[in-house]
This record gives C-alpha cells, structure tokens and sequence, in this order.
C-alpha cells in the first residue's frame, strides 16, 4: 500500500499540479485575448493618414472609418482595436490599394496613447511615362504596374522615361506592361547617360511582341534594341562602336541595331 511519500503519490500530486497550472495559465491567456480584443482602453478613437497630401487623407480616413463604424454581428463595437486587426485590417489595406494604383503599400498600426489607428503609405516610383499619339499617357514602376493621377510631389522621387506607345490595344485598357521591357529600359537609360541623346523609347506593334525595342534619339537617328539582352553589355558595345567608327551625333547615320551582345550593325544614309 503506497504511502504519502511514495513515488507513485508524488507523481499523482505532480501531474495534479501540471494540471492545474495549465487551467490557470489557459484562463489567463483568455482572459487576456478577451481583455485585448473587447477592451473599452483599446477602443480606436480617430484615423490619422500621414505623409500623403489632403485628397489622399481624406478618401483613405473615409475607407478605413466606415469599417470601424461596422459592428461585429451587430454586437462588439467595430472600433476594437485588436478584432480590427484581426479580421478587417488586411481588407482595408488591399481597398486603399484598390482605390488608389499609385500607392505601392499602405502600412496600419494602433497607437496605443493616443488610440488612434495611423495609416502609411508609399507611392509607386514612376520609371516610364508611357504615352499615345492623342496624348493619353499613364505611368508605370519598375515593376511594370501602370497607374496615373500621382500627385505631383511624388513625381519628385524619380524622372521617368518617355515611351511611345504604338501597340494595338489602347494604353487606357491596359494595368501591366512587360516587366523585362521596363527593367531594360530603366537600366539602359542609365549606362547610356552622356552616351546617347535619347529622345523617348517606342513600343510598336511586333517588334514589342518580339522583345525589339525602339530608340528615337535626338540626332534623328534610331536604335534598336533587344530586352532579352545585358544592357552593360550593349552600352559598352555602343561606346566602343563611337570611339572607333563613327560618331553618335553624325547626320548620315540612319540606324543602329544592337539587338546581339557580340556584334554592332550599324547603316548609313
């Protein structure tokens, strides 16, 4: 018969504790989840949209407001910090994003003095400014993401790089351009700076579909260009080509194709 200083008790009355300290530290995690989510002290009291000019914070503040005023099955208050969080703040973020193209992110945080909700945000870095011969135009990021109507200060962060739109479908119907294209061209523009006086790139109708860039520049002259290929590679070729045969600002010279990495053609009038 096992005593009270047996091992077999002793084990009991451990697991007994485990047990316990387990119900105990269970109802105050609860506790605390509760207190958090449905606390009154956590209640967001206002919106504040920083760093974004007067349009933009008063579209987001309406965005992000009408869904604090929602409640939670018309029961918690919709204003609860933590359920926001939870539940609603990612599809508040993607709706700003949705409504406004040229922001690149939009970033929620509760302050806990002020218990107020502040969003962040970021506009896109326009990298090309794309436009039609009516002169509808629409800028793209690095990423290749069309979007227009920035604001002015934004415009600020990058120069963006003229692009002549020539393709079938119309500029207006389109939110993507090629990704490598734009890559390209933004690489290229800079290696080439003090090289080539480049007057806007030309997206036309198969020579797009086949990865050939168009280069007008303002000696009158054209280039023609591969997106597939290094740009270092290709202005390099374009230096040596100009310290050796011809100069880049000659009026004979109708056109340059450096579509290939090892080998410049060249044509003149």
């Amino acid at each position: 018969m096992p005593t009270a200083f047996s091992p077999v008790r002793q084990r009991k009355r451990r697991r007994r504790r485990r047990i316990v300290c387990f119900c105990l530290g269970l109802i105050f995690v609860l506790g605390l989840t509760g207190y958090v989510l449905f606390s009154r002290l956590t209640a967001i009291q206002g919106v504040l949209v920083e760093n974004l000019p007067e349009q933009y914070r008063d579209a987001i503040t309406r965005v992000v407001s009408r869904s604090l005023e929602t409640d939670y099955l018309k029961i918690v208050p919709g204003n609860r910090a933590g359920l926001f969080f939870l539940s609603r703040a990612k599809g508040v973020s993607q709706e700003c994003l949705r409504r406004f193209p040229e922001l690149a992110q939009t970033r929620l945080r509760y302050d806990l003095l002020s218990r107020l909700l502040i969003v962040e945000a970021k506009f896109r870095v326009p990298v090309a400014l794309l436009c039609e011969a009516n002169k509808n135009c629409r800028l793209a990021d690095d990423q290749g993401i069309m979007f227009s109507n920035l604001a002015n200060d934004a415009l600020t962060l990058g120069s963006p790089v003229l692009i002549i739109w020539e393709l079938a479908a119309e500029l207006s119907s389109q939110n993507l351009v090629r990704q490598s294209a734009i890559g390209f061209i933004k690489e290229f523009s800079k290696l080439s700076a003090g090289l080539i006086n480049i007057r806007s790139f030309v997206f036309r109708e198969n020579y797009f579909q086949a990865g050939t860039l168009l280069v007008d520049t303002d000696p009158g002259w054209q280039l023609l260009l591969d997106e597939k290929t290094r740009p270092y590679v290709v202005a390099q070729n374009l230096r040596t080509l100009f310290q050796k045969e011809l100069s880049p600002t000659s009026s004979r010279l109708l056109y340059i194709d450096a579509r290939f990495e090892d080998r410049v053609y060249y044509k003149l009038r």
